[in-house]
């Protein structure tokens, strides 16, 4: 079948018809991905807030958990699909590459989203966005996070095979534009963020499904955090294009120096890790969002007067699940906001 393109009467901008159908689909995906996990958040924040208490425990780590989620990969995730397919496509005024595999990995995707968020809302995989072993979710779950980066890693190399499509038949001069070079860094961020993902999530699979024995936590918490810190940098690199982008458009800006903006680019691959590996450092409490705070920080919080922001009844939850609330000073700290500075300024606006 021929391409066909349309050309946008305010930017001049040509849209292959493929490729910019993706580019809605996959967004308003994302923004529905961001509308659940939006509502969850609701949920944590009216049962955080002392007065109101909204839900039980057991029903709060169900809609933490679906928060995580949503927010942290499906949103971010479908988001910068469409990103990828605009900067690739649009920007270099070319056709895309793979249509029909596109909607493949479009459609593995949304199953993948559906059928994860099914596995928490009914109950069964409440072990929050870290989903850290030994606590245990349906092999559903697991499956579903799994379907979703395989639709992903497909998008991105549709993506990598529009810039091949774009040089081979020339519709561009010189380097790739700022923008298409920002969606190339979230890219092969993305790259590395679902093979982490895969390298733990499918021995975690054949965990939860019984066909092995168990799971060393240390190595799932190390192969976890290299999806879960560096899914959060896509969204950093797509966005920051987004910004070059819309100053282009807008204003008719461009960067100081390219050279300069490419290599910050070049150095967030390059050391995206140190980061994600500062994880293995801490201490795991649940805090604030189900996190951790650092091996120093519980000490400081210590004090009496510091305020507990998840209700006692919420630990269990950890024990039901096969693990518990490790570090010596046991579960009491639990849940506590994750700063003396935050501490002092939260305590005078919400009172204890």
């Amino acid at each position: 079948m021929a391409t066909t393109y349309r050309t946008c009467p305010r930017t001049g901008l040509q849209f292959d018809t493929a490729a910019e159908k993706l580019m809605r689909w996959n967004a308003v995906a994302g923004v529905l991905a961001l509308l659940v996990g939006g509502i969850m958040a609701l949920g944590v924040i009216l049962t955080r807030w002392p007065a109101v208490k909204l839900l039980p425990a057991d029903q709060f780590y169900l809609v933490l958990t679906a928060h995580g989620v949503d927010m942290l990969l499906v949103w971010i995730i479908f988001f910068e699909m469409a990103v990828l397919y605009f900067a690739s496509s649009t920007l270099l005024r070319c056709r895309l590459a793979t249509p029909k595999i596109a909607w493949a990995g479009f459609w593995l995707m949304v199953v993948g989203a559906v059928m994860g968020n099914y596995a928490v809302l009914a109950g069964e995989s409440s072990v929050m966005f870290t989903s850290y072993v030994p606590m245990q979710a349906s092999p559903l779950f697991y499956l579903g996070l799994i379907l979703f980066a395989v639709g992903a890693l497909i998008g991105c190399f549709v993506f990598l095979g529009t810039l091949v499509v774009a040089r081979k038949e020339r519709s561009y001069e010189g380097s790739i534009p700022m923008v298409t070079f920002g969606a190339l860094t979230a890219c092969i961020i993305a790259i590395f963020t679902i093979a982490s993902g895969a390298a733990i999530l499918i021995p975690t699979l054949a965990w939860s499904a019984g066909l092995i024995k168990e799971i060393d936590p240390q190595l799932y918490r190390l192969l976890w955090w290299g999806m879960g810190h560096s899914s959060q940098q896509i969204n950093v690199s797509a966005h920051v294009s987004i910004w070059y982008l819309i100053a282009a458009v807008v204003f008719g800006a461009e960067p100081l120096s390219e050279k300069v903006s490419r290599f910050a680019f070049f150095l967030s691959i390059l050391f995206l890790q140190l980061a994600s590996a500062r994880h293995g450092r801490l201490r795991h409490h649940a805090g604030v969002h189900g996190d951790y705070l650092p091996a120093g920080t519980d000490a400081v919080q210590a004090g009496d007067d510091f305020p507990e922001a998840l209700p006692d009844p919420a630990l269990p939850v950890w024990h039901q699940h096969g693990g518990a609330v490790p570090g010596d000073d046991g579960c009491r700290y639990a849940g506590r906001v994750p700063s003396p500075l935050g501490h002092g300024l939260l305590r005078r606006a919400f009172p204890v």
